[in-house]
């Protein structure tokens, strides 16, 4: 899917209703950008409440371990980032 937008007069970025609809995000989710390969690349934000619906592997968490793994993951990504970046 290829689709043209618009940077704004102060840099933002618009997706479109398509976009987003075809992506799931909604007003008020939160995403990160990865820059790789002189690419683009945005990241929506998983809510614990999404980990919570999700089908069990292994043996169950409490919400603290779960929010341990999901800043762990977001750590590991952005440090993967910063050294793709160098």
């Amino acid at each position: 899917m290829i689709i043209e937008s618009k940077v704004g007069s102060k840099g933002e970025l618009f997706l479109t209703k398509e976009i987003r609809k075809k992506l799931g995000w909604n007003p008020g989710d939160t995403i990160f950008f990865e820059i790789k390969d002189d690419k683009l690349i945005i990241h929506k934000v998983p809510v614990l409440l999404e980990f919570l619906e999700e089908p069990l592997i292994g043996e169950p968490e409490t919400p603290e371990e779960i929010e341990n793994d999901i800043e762990n993951f977001f750590s590991i990504q952005l440090k993967k980032s910063v050294e793709n970046n160098e």
